[in-house]
């Protein structure tokens, strides 16, 4: 039977496909996602402000504790996690420290990352947002926005291929950065139409 794939943000697939599951909680740990996507590394930095700076008209941030939490893809993978579902994913991370950690922190919380490809020529998205006072002063984004090569997109798709035997539910959570492309969404089309499976873009 062939299921409609519908489009919408990371965050709101989440919930939907959350929402969906939810409907058979005594099921729900059984339950089988693989999450596609952007996979980004949010960066909170916060700090005081007590003065402006001599050199322009800014604050001067003096910075009293920062940490990293999972975004894009990731964080909709977190969240499936969290509430007890099996979770695999596949994208693409820099070979840096961000998406060194993004690799440990998810071994460590039982995400399966075997679908995770580390590219030493494409840094980690990573997206800091600098906080005084309880308010957002400025956000920086690091990121390289542009198809994946040939190579990293075939091994998204053949990873996708081999884990739509055993999953119930793929998630796309799409940011624009790259990994989702015409010929992935082509390969998802096929997965529901021989399997059935429940999927969110």
């Amino acid at each position: 039977m062939t299921r409609r794939v519908t489009r919408d943000s990371g965050r709101r697939v989440s919930r939907a496909l959350i929402r969906r599951l939810m409907q058979w909680p005594s099921r729900f740990r059984e339950a089988r996602v693989l999450v596609v996507g952007d996979l980004i590394v949010d960066e909170f930095v916060w700090g005081k402000v007590d003065r402006i700076s001599p050199e322009a008209p800014v604050p001067v941030v003096r910075v009293t504790d920062k940490s990293l939490r999972w975004g894009g893809a990731a964080n909709v993978a977190n969240n499936l996690r969290a509430m007890g579902a099996k979770v695999s994913v596949a994208g693409v991370v820099g070979a840096d420290e961000p998406g060194r950690w993004l690799l440990r922190d998810a071994r460590r919380k039982g995400v399966q990352t075997s679908g995770i490809q580390q590219d030493s020529t494409r840094p980690s998205t990573i997206k800091t947002r600098i906080i005084a006072h309880n308010q957002q002063v400025v956000r920086i984004d690091r990121e390289q926005v542009g198809p994946l090569s040939e190579e990293r997109g075939e091994q998204i798709r053949l990873f996708l291929r081999q884990q739509s035997s055993s999953v119930d539910a793929i998630i796309v959570s799409d940011y624009g950065k790259g990994v989702v492309d015409e010929p992935l969404m082509e390969e998802i089309r096929e997965a529901i139409r021989r399997k059935g499976i429940i999927a969110c873009v």
